[in-house]
């Protein structure tokens, strides 16, 4: 039973969140804010769950009729500061984004110390949103608008299918995606 994203292996379960509609509502959310240029960040080491929120993106620019920019993508590794390091990269381009979707909260909390450091106000200067809902988005200042996941639910349910699979290792395999929740916050609300 795998935890937090899709597989594509026929005889394995998994329980994960609809990362696709979260990064949809999330962009269509900056989008709606009056933002055109939007940052993306993406750990592709990750597979499904970054190509799933990277498409949830993409769609959500597509229908908003805003071009793809492929030098609004950075693709990040797990590192210290790689928030930081990513806003940096987007501020150095000849057109910085005015809003950033960093990939997860942490990544966020660490762009947010980059704006500050160099003097920017969020979210009148540049807007910061993350994803998945851990509570290093609600430590900050301002605080962080995030894509909640339902993460008790999905661990009871992912300790149910685990336990009925050990009890039957003939069973089907079960896959089921939870619904998220975008939460508003100071981060980006103008």
């Amino acid at each position: 039973v795998v935890f937090g994203r899709r597989v594509e292996q026929p005889d394995v379960s998994f329980v994960a969140p609809d990362n696709q509609s979260g990064a949809y509502a999330l962009t269509q959310h900056l989008i709606k804010q009056g933002h055109q240029r939007i940052g993306f960040t993406t750990r592709s080491i990750l597979g499904s769950v970054s190509q799933d929120r990277f498409q949830g993106y993409r769609q959500a620019l597509a229908d908003y009729e805003i071009p793809f920019r492929p030098e609004l993508v950075i693709d990040t590794i797990v590192e210290p500061l790689s928030g930081y390091k990513a806003l940096n990269a987007f501020l150095e381009l000849a057109t910085p984004p005015t809003a950033v979707f960093t990939f997860y909260d942490l990544m966020a909390v660490d762009a947010l110390e980059e704006a500050h450091d160099r003097g920017l106000r969020v979210p009148e200067d540049i807007a910061i949103a993350g994803f998945d809902g851990l509570r290093s988005s609600l430590i900050t200042k301002p605080r962080i608008t995030t894509v909640q996941q339902p993460l008790k639910q999905m661990g009871q349910r992912a300790m149910q299918l685990l336990l009925a699979r050990i009890e039957d290792p003939a069973q089907q395999p079960i896959t089921e995606t939870f619904p998220v929740e975008l939460i508003v916050r100071q981060s980006t609300r103008l």
